[in-house]
């Protein structure tokens, strides 16, 4: 019986989905909108995986939001299927690298990711990004090699790419999350992307519910 369900899953998902990862990067499409949370996808060339791109306004500084992302531990509060998250290296106050695990539903298995963050600030403007790029064993510090689990249990994301970018607006912060994530393995890319816009859409949930804790109001933006 599972076999059978697969298999018409699989069906589903070619029918359903045709043209996935067959055209060029395409134009933003408004795949969800809630909460005043707006959630795009679109193609993206040489990849069977849509990109998404979640947006929202919130009130709270650049600060807040910056503090909830230094909390590697949070991360399974708000961050939608992040699991297992382990800070293992932190080169400078504004560069980190990090393993989590993403817990994605039937029928695909756990992904694992290897992060290196980046966090730089347009002095002008005041705008700060948080660039996030997926990577391999052999990128990390020698000191963060040594702290990777010890047995590979779960398949490794095939590729990584996106951001964060927090821009003032007034006393508001226009928050964007973007990103393109290569699963790798199977089933077919189209199952992940009939669901893909649940994941900023949650993660924008969750973290405009996190950002008033007391511990974010206190954390101060890198200066190195």
């Amino acid at each position: 019986m599972i076999i059978m369900r697969n298999t018409l899953l699989m069906l589903l998902a070619i029918l359903l989905f045709p043209i996935a990862g067959l055209a060029e990067t395409g134009e933003w499409q408004l795949a969800k909108e809630q909460d005043g949370i707006r959630v795009y996808t679109r193609d993206i060339a040489g990849s069977g995986y849509r990109e998404f791109k979640g947006e929202m306004m919130v009130d709270a500084n650049i600060n807040q939001l910056l503090g909830l992302l230094d909390d590697t531990q949070a991360c399974p509060q708000w961050m939608h299927n992040c699991i297992a998250p382990l800070l293992l290296s932190e080169a400078s106050e504004r560069e980190r690298y990090t393993y989590m695990r993403n817990d994605l539903p039937w029928p695909f298995g756990d992904r694992e990711l290897l992060v290196h963050s980046l966090i730089n600030q347009e002095p002008t403007s005041g705008a700060v990004t948080i660039t996030l790029t997926g990577i391999d064993d052999d990128a990390l510090p020698l000191d963060a090699q040594s702290k990777l689990p010890a047995k590979k249990k779960y398949e490794r994301a095939a590729g990584l790419q996106g951001f964060w970018r927090f821009t003032p607006e007034g006393n508001r912060q226009h928050v964007v999350y973007q990103m393109h994530i290569d699963l790798g393995g199977s089933p077919a890319p189209a199952l992940a992307n009939a669901q893909i816009a649940d994941t900023p859409l949650h993660t924008l949930i969750n973290m405009r519910k996190l950002i008033d804790l007391e511990k974010y109001r206190q954390f101060k933006i890198p200066t190195d």
